[in-house]
């Protein structure tokens, strides 16, 4: 598995639909879908909106936490970003 430049942390990369490669944590999480702030990527490449939780809880989508929300130097990678 590859690396991030920047922090060294593990990461892995999913084709979004739009056709762009994100980077995301290697670690797949659970949410339910539809009323909440937390994002997740599925490996089909959709970005879904939630509320993470355990299958106990009655979590119906999983996926991987964009390595962009959890990186401490994101900002040197985003497009226009002052460095």
């Amino acid at each position: 598995m590859p690396n991030c430049r920047s922090c060294g942390a593990e990461i892995k990369f999913i084709k979004l639909k739009s056709g762009k490669w994100n980077p995301v944590d290697p670690i797949k999480r659970t949410m339910i879908e539809g009323a909440g702030k937390e994002i997740l990527v599925t490996d089909s490449g959709e970005v879904v909106h939630g509320t993470f939780a355990s299958l106990d809880e009655g979590a119906n989508r999983s996926g991987y936490i964009s390595h962009f929300a959890t990186c401490p130097n994101a900002n040197m990678h985003r497009k226009g970003a002052d460095r």
